[in-house]
């Protein structure tokens, strides 16, 4: 089995076998792309929630402007009505 010299936590370098600095690379390998992975997800959630929020401003917005157009018609269909009574 090979031996190699790593520096440990406390920066000194200590003498490991290399399955041990396999098993090591691997699990510093998943945690990577663990970390990736929630990365990603994060992202995704936060451009899914922006999404909604651009939809429901939207429709919020869309039903003021009805609203505001409704109040002019009816206001001019009273208009309209006052003046011919």
């Amino acid at each position: 089995m090979n031996h190699f010299f790593v520096e440990n936590e406390e920066s000194v370098f200590v003498e490991e076998e290399e399955a041990v600095l396999e098993k090591k690379t691997e699990k510093n390998n998943e945690e990577a792309k663990l970390e990736e992975y929630e990365e990603a997800m994060f992202e995704e959630n936060r451009n899914t929630v922006l999404e909604e929020n651009r939809e429901v401003t939207l429709k919020f917005y869309m039903s003021q402007s009805l609203m505001t157009n409704e109040r002019r018609y009816f206001s001019s269909m009273l208009v309209n009505h006052l003046k011919f009574q």
